[in-house]
């Protein structure tokens, strides 16, 4: 096996395989959300996700090597005015080749398909994903400045 290609971001040695994981500027973000919202003027435009629940989706997979992020519709029967929108769904995942230098190359779901939904379960990711992220719109934040919103 070939030894895989190493950089620096931010002082942060990452694994850059194929494509590179960089930072993005507020420019481009803008652009790719600006062309998102004219593809798609009705739907959501972003979620947000915690701190706290992103480290609880990985201390309930402790072997997760990272994070794979699926994105997904609500049926039109999903509430919190979320019917028919868009979302992400955040699935841990384990590489199965380097554990040290992971890729999504070789990452597998750390999901189990015999688990059924548990209205009681709010906090428990062993084994499961999350698609619990407030869709804005409806719950964006109360002040316009704090993300990008573009009418």
């Amino acid at each position: 096996m070939s030894e895989k290609p190493e950089t620096k971001v931010e002082g942060i040695e990452v694994n850059v395989d194929l494509d590179p994981v960089v930072p993005t500027v507020h420019s481009t973000i803008v652009k790719l959300v600006q062309q998102y919202n004219a593809s798609a003027p009705d739907d959501a435009t972003s979620g947000w996700v915690s701190l706290k629940e992103i480290n609880a989706l990985i201390a309930g997979n402790p072997d997760a090597t990272g994070i794979r992020i699926y994105f997904g519709r609500h049926d039109n029967g999903a509430g919190y005015g979320y019917a028919g929108l868009n979302t992400a769904i955040f699935v841990a995942t384990k590489d199965t080749m380097d554990q040290k230098n992971p890729t999504y190359k070789y990452s597998k779901d750390l999901l189990d398909p015999t688990l059924t939904e548990d209205p009681d379960n709010t906090t428990i990711f062993t084994n499961r994903g999350d698609d619990r992220i407030p869709l804005c719109p409806p719950r964006c934040p109360i002040e316009k400045t704090d993300y990008i919103h573009i009418p």
